[in-house]
Formats: C-alpha cells, structure tokens, sequence
C-alpha cells in the first residue's frame, strides 16, 4: 500500500488519504462537520456530481440562485408559489389514485 496524500481537518475527527491499489473500509461518526470538496468526486469509478446533475434533471429540481434572490425578492417568492402549487396539485392526484 502506498499512500500519495493525506489530508487532515482540524477538529474532527475526518481524515482522509490517497492510497494506490489498496482499498480499506472504515466507519466515522462526526457530529456538527462539513465535508467541501472542491471539484469532482469519483467513488468507485462513478462521478458522483454527474450522477447528482442527472437526477436533479430528472425530477426537475430548479437550481436557485440566492444572489439573485436576494436582489430580486419575487423571484424567491415565486419559487415559494410553485412548490406549494405543485404540492397540491400532487395531494389532489394521490388523494384521486392518479399519481403514481
């Protein structure tokens, strides 16, 4: 096992580290951290930030832009309105047996 990097975040207890050809599993419990990872993560091959575009894609999440908001108040306010419209008109198709 030869391990290219290690990167340590100060108090937490999340380390991680670059190994080559050797895979170990271990399992963390941090309470109140965040992890940023700036640029792409690969797990096991897999693109994850490719995976989370498509599925947002595919549900049609609206990717907001707070800046904006902030600057244009309606624009919040009509994110707000679609999502409680599109909410009820789910409910009245459940409640009707139409949504699957």
């Amino acid at each position: 096992m030869t391990v290219l990097s290690t990167i340590n975040i100060p108090s937490s207890s999340i380390s991680a580290s670059i190994i080559d050809t050797t895979y170990t599993q271990s399992t963390t419990h941090v309470k109140n951290s965040t992890v940023e990872i700036h640029g792409t993560l690969v797990l096991d091959g897999v693109n994850v930030n490719s995976v989370i575009d498509d599925i947002s894609k595919m549900l049609g999440v609206i990717k907001r832009d707070t800046k904006f908001e902030e600057k244009y108040p309606k624009l919040k306010q009509l994110y707000e309105e679609y999502n409680r419209t599109l909410e009820y008109y789910k409910t009245i198709e459940i409640l009707k047996g139409n949504y699957d």
